[in-house]
């Protein structure tokens, strides 16, 4: 272990030890007209954020909720009302009042939410505004570094760091009008630096063919935003950042004294003990959840038992029933594989008889995984009366044919599934996206024949869906 290692260890457990638990009180109202109003919620695991291992809290008949918490450090908890994911950067002894109609939810928009109490500016602007489309600012900072490529790497990297700059920008005047605590801006700024430098890193692997400027690049960015910044053990999307440091550096040389959890990530082996029981658990439970039929989840606990003894992550996997077997779907589904076709001639040669909303997943993709779980009997009952039927392309490509195979028997989804070949994704990429980024999970609604009545509909999880859907498919029969 090097020597950043060591220290990112050491800070963080004096941190921790020197911090006693306090009490965060969550409290709001929930304006709606369904009677079973859920809150999911995300507390933190010894002091790192969690988004894999959730609590459920009862709303009583009017809408009202509590919610307290233990928290010695400065983290990220996620909340999702139904259905709406609501994210707050909580410090301790703060007091939050969220009022939330999640109906009117929408893109750039305060109206279905408002958030009272600590820090409530950042955290209503955080969730309205800034965090609404993570991929918006990903796009951004790829078009920026595809358009400074040639430059030499001090301009490139300048003219990014600007991009990165620009979005927190937000923090620092909310700092300067008293509307956030210090703290708050300081490990906010942590986490959007963070989140898309990872994003950035990626875009150099991508398309700098060169190996040594390739490996500086990377280089300058570590050394620009600290990837070991103790900060990131409580973020949101940050700690992907410290993931990938460790990728980078450790994925041809791997020194530990533990068993290898999973063989794909043999680099997370390479970090410190804190942080690897930590990502292995958080690891196996998105993995169980996203890809349910990958690995022998059962074994992957043994594994993680003889190497690790928290037993917080323990109890917390035990809970996921990890060691269930899988039982065989019922779902009936077709799958193809398409190739030598571009997108409109693949639907209208073989899908014109009806409408169509096409899901493009891919198996690697967490979120895509995810809004699987909206495909409930109500939702495929709400598309069946609509003559819509869902159509589930994958962008993984030939070479994962097997995986793709694989999984579609425990997706449990209806409907028509389709592997993209050369020439489908090629015109993906063209038609659907203007050959810019592909972000995924991406929806797109079609009328009967092809026409299209949207490239960029709703998510299944969308409290909108079906107002969107009944608005645009008005008037047709």
């Amino acid at each position: 272990m090097n020597f950043k290692s060591i220290l990112f260890l050491f800070l963080y457990i004096v941190i921790g030890r020197n911090s006693s638990a306090q009490n965060i009180l969550i409290s709001g109202k929930i304006i709606s007209n369904n009677e079973n109003n859920e809150i999911i919620y995300y507390p933190p695991f010894n002091n790192f954020s969690n988004f894999s291992f959730s609590k459920k809290k009862k709303v009583n008949k009017d809408g009202i909720f509590e919610i307290a918490i233990d928290l010695k450090k400065t983290t990220f908890i996620k909340l999702i009302i139904n259905k709406s994911p609501i994210w707050l950067l909580v410090e301790p002894k703060d007091t939050i009042n969220i009022i939330i109609e999640p109906s009117l939810e929408k893109k750039n928009s305060t109206e279905w939410l408002s958030i009272s109490g600590s820090n409530s500016v950042g955290h209503t602007y955080f969730n309205c505004y800034y965090n609404y489309d993570p991929g918006d600012k990903f796009s951004t900072i790829r078009t920026t570094f595809e358009r400074k490529l040639n430059e030499n790497d001090s301009l490139l990297l300048s003219e990014c760091y600007k991009e990165i700059n620009k979005n927190s920008t937000w923090l620092d005047s909310l700092q300067i009008l008293g509307k956030v605590t210090n703290n708050y801006c300081d490990f906010m700024k942590t986490e959007i630096e963070a989140t898309i430098s990872r994003e950035l890193c990626n875009g150099v692997e991508i398309f700098v063919k060169d190996n040594m400027r390739k490996e500086k690049l990377i280089f300058d960015l570590f050394k620009k935003y600290n990837p070991l910044d103790v900060k990131l053990f409580t973020s949101l999307y940050g700690k992907h950042y410290i993931e990938y440091y460790y990728e980078y550096n450790f994925k041809n040389e791997v020194k530990t004294d533990k068993e290898i959890i999973i063989e794909e990530l043999p680099y997370l082996s390479s970090a410190p003990v804190l942080f690897q029981e930590y990502i292995w658990a958080n690891n196996i439970a998105l993995y169980k959840m996203g890809v349910p039929d990958m690995y022998d989840y059962c074994q992957l606990f043994e594994k993680y038992k003889r190497n690790f003894q928290n037993e917080e992550y323990i109890d917390a996997l035990k809970k996921i029933n990890l060691c269930n077997l899988n039982e065989k779907s019922n779902i009936k589904y077709v799958a193809l594989e398409v190739d030598d076709t571009d997108f409109f001639t693949t639907v209208v040669q073989n899908f014109s008889y009806t409408r169509l909303y096409i899901d493009l997943w891919a198996t690697w993709c967490g979120p895509c995984r995810i809004e699987f779980l909206n495909y409930d009997s109500t939702f495929n009952k709400y598309l069946e009366e609509r003559e819509i039927t869902p159509l589930f392309i994958s962008i993984d490509g030939k070479e994962k044919r097997g995986i793709w195979d694989k999984s579609l028997p425990n997706l449990n989804l209806s409907g028509i599934h389709i592997l993209a070949g050369t020439s489908l994704l090629k015109s993906i990429e063209e038609d659907i996206y203007e050959n810019k980024q592909i972000d995924i999970p991406r929806y797109i609604l079609l009328e009967k024949g092809g026409k299209v009545l949207s490239l960029d509909a709703p998510r299944p999880s969308d409290p909108k869906i079906r107002q969107i859907f009944d608005e645009l498919l008005k008037d047709r029969k």
